[in-house]
């Protein structure tokens, strides 16, 4: 745990306890003003959701996440070969990833073995091999699939925020690349996935040693490629609003039993009556609550572009920080997620996915007037980012131009 999150950590534990003796406090005083009024002036009180705050009526929860693999293949996944990786620091990412197939269960071709088989069969890195050789391949090596890794990044940056004496120091390491995966019954590439690392560590004292948040980055890229081809469970901790109105409390109950399905039906099935009611009784933070916790269920499931159209309606006329983070972790993930989604494509089409393997006339396209290879083409460009030489996004678009021109 870092220094930021040790931080929050403090920050919600004080909250919490405050929150209760608040909360003990407040019940009493409630007790004695509701008793002490009259019929008539009772109907005057303010909610309980607005007396306590919109906090009181609200559960921390720490729940678990099943998610199937990502990868749906049609492999008996019992034993794999790994290619030799390429890309700095892919040995120890693929070390990593063969240690997590092995401890899964699966079997992992000794690598001496793999390399006398390609260099007989001439087999190159890119891995283009037609359907009988791959039959011939797999037979061999007794495996299903044919894996391999290329990073094209793994680095440290160093930022900072604040200013004077009130400086933070971030030290921030990534790993970026991609795993293609071959079927050896086919030849076929039938995965072509970009997998990435990010740590983080910060200090008020000067940069952190990146040593931590390298060796973290490494791991975290090894975990994603876990999570193509086992299943995996995430953890959250969430903040979801039950009150007893308008369905929530029962959308609660399910969500601590890890039915995010059915807290989701639960709590779009009381819109209306939820609409009603608020509009009926003056309580117009039910509605708000409510949109938030649709929003909330929705951006678990990933569904970013609901999740941020309901947590904008829960943001509106609201000032609690609970929903406004809420919408900004929502629009964050939606961009982390189409950047992925676009890395992948151009990964896929460097590896010639979805069009089997690559013809004659295809190769020569991929090389350039001057007879450099696509491929060379992107390590000197990725060499020229991890010099300083281009920025980030200068690199993205140089990028793209060398992916189309294939």
């Amino acid at each position: 745990m870092d220094i930021k999150q040790k931080q929050n950590q403090i920050r919600l534990d004080k909250a919490r306890r405050a929150g209760a003796w608040r909360f003990r406090g407040v019940a009493v005083v409630a007790g004695i003003i509701f008793l002490a009024a009259g019929p008539g002036a009772r109907a005057q009180l303010p909610s309980l959701g607005k007396l306590f705050g919109p906090h009181m009526l609200a559960s921390h929860l720490d729940i678990e996440i099943p998610h199937p693999p990502s990868l749906t293949l049609r492999l008996s996944l019992k034993s794999v070969a790994l290619g030799r990786p390429e890309g700095e620091c892919s040995n120890t990412v693929q070390s990593a990833i063969e240690e997590d197939f092995v401890n899964s269960g699966v079997t992992v071709v000794d690598r001496s073995h793999l390399d006398s088989v390609m260099r007989e069969f001439k087999i190159d890195s890119g891995g283009l091999i037609d359907e009988k050789t791959a039959a011939k391949v797999g037979q061999m090596l007794g495996a299903q699939a044919l894996i391999f890794l290329q990073l094209h990044q793994c680095m440290s940056n160093q930022l900072y925020s604040g200013q004077g004496q009130y400086i933070t120091y971030t030290t921030r390491s990534m790993v970026k690349g991609s795993l293609r995966v071959i079927d050896l019954a086919s030849g076929r590439v039938v995965a072509a996935q970009h997998i990435e690392g990010t740590r983080d560590a910060q200090s008020t004292e000067g940069y952190p040693d990146n040593t931590a948040t390298m060796d973290g980055a490494q791991k975290d890229a090894a975990e994603s490629v876990h999570h193509m081809f086992f299943k995996w469970t995430e953890k959250k901790h969430v903040v979801f609003f039950d009150h007893s109105d308008c369905g929530m409390k029962d959308a609660s109950a399910l969500l601590k039993a890890q039915d995010l399905d059915g807290a989701l039906h639960k709590a779009q099935g009381a819109m209306d009556e939820c609409q009603a009611f608020s509009a009926k009784k003056k309580r117009p933070e039910l509605m708000s609550h409510l949109y938030y916790d649709i929003g909330l269920l929705q951006f678990l499931k990933a569904d970013y572009d609901n999740s941020i159209q309901n947590l904008t309606k829960a943001s509106q006329g609201s000032t609690d920080e609970t929903i406004t983070n809420a919408l900004n972790d929502s629009k964050t993930a939606k961009k982390h997620a189409e950047e992925i989604a676009r890395e992948a494509e151009e990964d896929a089409m460097l590896a010639g996915r979805g069009s089997g393997n690559l013809s004659a006339t295809q190769r020569k396209t991929s090389t350039g007037p001057g007879g450099s290879s696509a491929a060379a083409k992107l390590k000197e460009l990725q060499q020229m980012l991890k010099d300083g030489l281009i920025t980030k996004p200068e690199y993205d678009e140089k990028r793209r131009e060398i992916l189309k021109s294939m």
